[in-house]
């Protein structure tokens, strides 16, 4: 299958809105440990720290896009992601947390996890991204953006990529990478159905 790249340009603007990403994650991380210490209860599951991380991470993401004029919109489900023009088709870049097993970048895939196709007017094609994050256990936070070819088969299944390019430090290798869950049931967030990940343990 041939995989398509982003026009460099877009690369370029999906760059920097990384780094102002990690910048403004990097500053507020501190908050997390301050919302989680309020009650012992938020302690007992990674549900909590998830949320809090995911929603940073968004409002980040969004107000970023919108100070360097990228159109950022809510996709199926409340899902956040970018519509932008790359060269003769559209690119539907999807914000989803990500995690890294060995050399193999994994994203849960779900029912909500198709994207891309022809416009709603039918004259532009539109290809599926992923503009991935993966939070580290120093409350640092790496990027990448993917092409999605499609899922892979099995209880658990998660997107298969094509074309894809790293944003700043190199992704670490190994399961050392902190993944916000999947499993939380937020809206918005393109989470796995419920039970996915009970079937994966």
């Amino acid at each position: 299958m041939l995989m398509v790249a982003l026009s460099d340009e877009l690369v370029d603007a999906l760059g920097d809105l990384a780094v102002e990403v990690r910048e403004g994650f990097e500053s507020g991380a501190w908050s997390i440990g301050e919302a989680l210490s309020l009650h012992p209860a938020f302690e007992d599951t990674n549900l909590p720290r998830s949320a809090l991380t995911r929603a940073i991470i968004a409002s980040e993401f969004r107000k970023a896009a919108d100070r360097r004029g990228l159109t950022v919109r809510s996709g199926m489900g409340g899902a956040t992601e970018l519509y932008e023009l790359s060269r003769n088709e559209y690119a539907v870049i999807r914000l989803r947390g990500a995690s890294m097993m060995g050399e193999e970048l994994r994203v849960i895939a779900n029912s909500g996890s198709t994207w891309g196709g022809l416009s709603d007017d039918g004259f532009w094609r539109e290809v599926p991204y992923v503009f991935g994050f993966m939070v580290t256990d120093n409350d640092s936070v790496n990027f990448f953006v993917a092409e999605v070819l499609g899922q892979s088969a099995g209880a658990v299944p998660h997107l298969e990529f094509g074309w894809t390019h790293y944003f700043g430090p190199p992704a670490p290798t190994g399961d050392s990478v902190f993944l916000p869950d999947d499993d939380d049931s937020l809206d918005g967030w393109d989470a796995p159905d419920s039970g996915e990940i009970d079937k994966q343990a």
